[in-house]
């Protein structure tokens, strides 16, 4: 396997990379989100009531929430959470917690919220 270096890093440049760095400069991703982070984003709609945006996870290393909506959510750890005790998420920022393994909900002022959630699982 041919090695080629920019910067100081080594780069595999065969179809099993992660990452290549292109003659222009340019990088390509040559695997899946799912593969990279152990699932893709998954999309959830919020709305008036408390949703779960995702379930309680041993296996999980980290998880980051990303509003993608114009509407403010309010984010919470059980069903319970609501616009007064939930911790705002902005519309078009996101937030994240290393090592939380536990549920996490979701409500907002206007129905059909568009959230994104992506969880990083350990590895095995």
């Amino acid at each position: 396997m041919s090695r080629t270096s920019r910067g100081g890093i080594p780069v595999a440049r065969d179809e099993s990379s992660n990452l290549q760095i292109n003659t222009d400069g340019s990088l390509d991703v040559r695997s899946k989100l799912q593969e990279l982070f152990g699932q893709a984003p998954v999309r959830s709609l919020l709305g008036l009531t408390a949703t779960q945006i995702v379930a309680s996870n041993d296996n999980r290393r980290s998880l980051d929430v990303f509003n993608n909506d114009v509407t403010i959510v309010y984010i919470g750890v059980d069903n319970t959470v609501s616009i007064i005790n939930g911790v705002p998420l902005l519309p078009y920022n996101w937030i994240g917690w290393d090592g939380y393994k536990g549920e996490l909900w979701g409500i907002s002022t206007v129905v059909g919220t568009d959230t994104r959630v992506l969880e990083m699982l350990e590895d095995g």
